[in-house]
């Protein structure tokens, strides 16, 4: 042991006795680990019990299927519930492979790998699966992660009992008289200092990982040449008509439907796209880079906030390996990356540049990001908030740089498309339903995943309003509650998935850096032997949180047969005599040399809506279906197809299954679903 290390256990006081504030301490964690046990029990258990509802399955909707089970969650694999199930018109049904009544109720015991499946064979002779997603909670890998928390809250209570006291005590006194010996052994204080360097290093090689991981995933699948997940093709026909020089707005119709999302977006890709060409690549390529300004801003953010470049670290790395738990969403051809990106930037520039050019600079940032999408909004209502309590003099600044380019480019685009850029960017918005079961789960499950993260941003606002540090905890309380908010209000939404999750953890990795390095500076100055403990346990929780965020990149990188299987379909439909109307899917028609339609963001118009415009764009395609005016429609199955003018694909149009083998071209995120039904017009109408 060096001289240092001898005079650090030298000059250590020893422990205070133990006593009845050991006592509390042991009883207070206790106590937490009950809490944690059961929060984690009742957030599985309580939820409501899946349940799949259809009305309208098969190529003329005529079956519809209800199937559900009883409770939400069973404890251990071959545990057992009821299931019932009613479905009409379908040729054959099964419960987990065997015949089965078109209704009934029936006790299965599944596991985590066999949920209870309904399968249907409908009219026509396709095949369908409809599994009940029942959690196994000992199966289920934030289950499983709660527990060992609460057992490390127990083992932590058992520490500050007072006969484990006694025995640290004990244990110190051997230390305090120099317990390293001739013979080589290597003191307590000694051992602890270690471990937290070697807690250290792992930390930093698991991050490393995860961005390896995420990075091989990406650069493997950038130059995929068709969707990596079911509506990338319609962001790269958006560009095209950037680039061809037309109104991305317009009149919803069946020549084209416009994105739901702001402009800037399609003009970053537009601009990348005069350099690589059209495709995929360069809209994946703008998200990629957006991403990773994610990770810079948010290490920015703790090692600004903090001078702490290790925890800075932790903070950026939280929020990459949460790549697979947001949907491996980071490159896709989508707006989320890059939105994200603008606010983070956004947000760091109100905080440390309060002055009129940082505010000037945080208002076009800001509002650019709401221009890529508009849940920008949510969080700088409240960063707002935050200017006019804490920065009143140079909010003026902010408001103005965002009145001028938010107000500016609205008026603008409302006077260009005749008011279609607003019903796009913001009455759309008001005509998606609610998920009522997001209500909950958001809180209870998809903030369960970053539970660390959790406590510590609890911690790091208490902390910073204890210590009066008043315009600091306003920026981050308001962050926090904005970013949460936000993510809460995209999960509720019927289109909304787990990609609508980025603001919140976003923010929350951006706090695990910040509580790592506020609770290591606040036992700083404690003792060696009582400092390295806690340390310890923080990075020891810090790896749980790591690990349990592993998952296996293969699933997310399309296979050589999906690609067979894309260039397959694309050189049948390049054969086809006319135009093409893909529903569900953009630029697959312009690939296979059929431009004319670009219907891909069609859904967000249909969708089962009853507004006028959906009304209005349903009765074109049904003048369109009953004039023949397609070679082919492409639709993925019937309930991609508004039902007012199913009737009319059946008089006019015959339809045919395409081939494929297994899983082959399913997008490796989002919606499973992948082109199936081909409708050619009928020789003979009727």
């Amino acid at each position: 042991m060096t001289s240092s290390t001898h005079s650090h256990v030298h000059s250590a006081q020893p422990p205070p006795a133990a006593g009845h504030s050991s006592g509390r301490f042991a009883l207070i964690l206790t106590l937490a680990a009950a809490a944690l046990f059961a929060f984690a029990v009742f957030s599985f258990t309580l939820r409501p019990a899946p349940e799949i509802d259809l009305d309208s399955v098969g190529a003329d909707g005529e079956v519809a299927i209800s199937f559900r089970a009883d409770t939400a969650a069973v404890w251990l694999p071959g545990a057992c519930l009821n299931v019932s199930w009613d479905v009409t018109n379908a040729v054959e049904v099964a419960l987990n492979g065997s015949p089965v009544l078109a209704s009934g109720v029936r006790e299965v015991c599944p596991s985590a790998d066999a949920p209870p499946t309904l399968s249907l064979v409908l009219p026509g002779g396709a095949a369908r699966d409809y599994p009940l997603n029942v959690i196994v909670l000992a199966q289920h890998k934030y289950f499983l992660l709660a527990v060992v928390g609460a057992l490390g809250l127990l083992a932590g209570a058992v520490v500050f009992t007072p006969p484990a006291q006694r025995v640290i005590g004990a244990l110190h006194a051997r230390a305090s008289q120099g317990i390293a010996r001739a013979d080589g052994q290597v003191s307590t204080t000694a051992l602890l200092l270690r471990t937290e360097q070697i807690l250290r290093f792992v930390l930093l090689a698991i991050v490393a990982l995860y961005l390896v991981l995420y990075l091989g995933v990406a650069l493997a699948r950038i130059g995929y040449p068709f969707e990596l997940e079911w509506m990338e093709g319609a962001s790269v026909d958006s560009v095209s008509r950037v680039l061809n020089g037309q109104p991305l707005y317009a009149a919803p119709g069946v020549e084209y439907v416009a994105p739901i999302y702001g402009p800037i977006y399609f003009y970053a890709s537009a601009l990348v796209s005069m350099v690589f060409g059209v495709g995929f690549f360069p809209l994946r390529l703008v998200s990629l880079l957006a991403s990773l300004g994610c990770f810079a801003v948010i290490y920015g953010f703790v090692k600004r906030e903090t001078g702490d470049r290790f925890a800075a670290v932790l903070g950026a790395g939280l929020f990459a390996a949460t790549f697979d738990a947001t949907g491996s969403w980071f490159d896709l051809a989508r707006v989320d990356s890059l939105y994200l990106f603008l606010l983070l930037l956004g947000l760091y520039l109100v905080r440390f540049h309060p002055s009129p050019r940082g505010y000037i600079a945080a208002g076009i940032v800001l509002s650019l990001s709401l221009l890529t999408k508009q849940t920008a909004l949510v969080t700088i209502a409240f960063i707002l908030l935050y200017c006019l309590l804490s920065q009143p003099r140079y909010t003026l600044y902010l408001l103005a740089a965002m009145a001028l380019l938010i107000g500016g480019s609205t008026l603008l685009y409302d006077f260009a498309t005749n008011g279609w850029y607003s019903y796009f960017m913001l009455d759309m918005a008001e005509e998606q339903g609610i998920v009522g079961t997001a209500l909950l789960g958001f809180w209870q499950g998809d903030l369960a995943v970053l539970l660390l993260a959790v406590l510590l941003m609890l911690v790091v606002i208490y902390r910073q309003l204890a210590s009066q540090s008043f315009i600091q905890a306003r920026f981050y309380a308001l962050l926090a509650v904005g970013m949460l908010i936000a993510s809460w209000l995209m999960r509720l939404h019927s289109g909304g998935w787990v990609n609508g999750l980025f603001p919140a953890y976003a923010a929350l990795a951006l706090f695990l850096g910040l509580g790592v390095s506020l609770i290591v500076r606040l036992v700083r100055d404690l003792p060696i032997d009582r400092r390295s403990p806690v340390v310890v346990a923080l990075y020891l929780a810090c790896l749980v949180q790591f690990v349990g965020l592993l998952y296996d990149p293969s699933p997310r990188i399309p296979t050589e047969q999906d690609r067979q299987a894309g260039s397959a379909l694309i050189q049948h439909l390049s054969r086809v005599e006319g135009d093409i109307l893909f529903v569900g899917h953009g630029y697959y028609a312009a690939l296979a040399g059929k431009p004319g339609y670009q219907f891909g963001w069609s859904m967000n118009v249909l969708g089962g809506s009853s507004s006028p415009n959906a009304l209005a764009l349903t009765g074109a395609i049904n003048d369109a279906i009953a004039q023949q005016r397609f070679g082919v429609i492409v639709a993925d199955n019937a309930t991609f197809l508004h039902e007012d003018f199913e009737a009319a694909l059946e008089t006019y149009y015959e339809m045919e299954l395409l081939p494929y083998v297994g899983t082959e071209f399913l997008p490796v995120t989002g919606m499973e679903t992948r082109p199936t039904y081909l409708y050619t017009p009928k020789s003979s109408p009727g």
